[in-house]
């Protein structure tokens, strides 16, 4: 028979509080809330590697990509599962972000707003869901995203 004490003790760290993994669903849901962010800051740094080399924003841009993506890094996973796979649930199977026009839908606003031609936001956008899969290997990576982001 447990004291007060210990089932006190159980209680609290089976709560979300004291969880340190998350659920498949959880982390699912956590990088498909992320993924138009991260596309954003993703786009805006081709843009300026490509387009606009003297554009003072890259630095921000980066910094924004890695802390929307240390944020899904930071996440452990329950049990076997997989996190590549959940990646790719989460930014391929529900996000659609393999398909080009899936991305120039997320990326027109912003765009627009940045006074970005939208050829430019449509080449980006191309490339982007083509290299999707650059973006699930960064985010699985055992070391983290980080050497991707350097590399962009």
């Amino acid at each position: 028979m447990k004291t007060l004490k210990e089932f006190i003790l159980d209680s609290l760290i089976s709560t979300k509080l004291f969880e340190q993994a998350y659920n498949r669903e959880q982390i699912i849901r956590t990088v498909i809330n992320l993924a138009n962010q991260i596309v954003e800051n993703w786009a805006l740094i081709l843009y300026v590697r490509q387009y606009d080399k003297e554009n003072l924003n890259l630095n921000h841009w980066k910094s924004e990509l890695e802390a929307h993506c240390e944020k899904i890094d930071n996440m452990n996973i329950k049990g076997n599962s997989d996190k590549k796979k959940a990646f790719k649930q989460a930014l391929i199977r529900n996000h659609e972000l393999n398909d080009s026009s899936q991305v120039f839908k997320i990326l027109k606003r912003k765009f627009k707003k940045e006074n970005i031609d939208e050829d430019i936001c449509k080449d980006i956008s191309f490339q982007i869901s083509q290299n999707i899969e650059d973006l699930v290997n960064a985010l699985s990576d055992k070391n983290g995203p980080y050497d991707w982001i350097e590399n962009l």
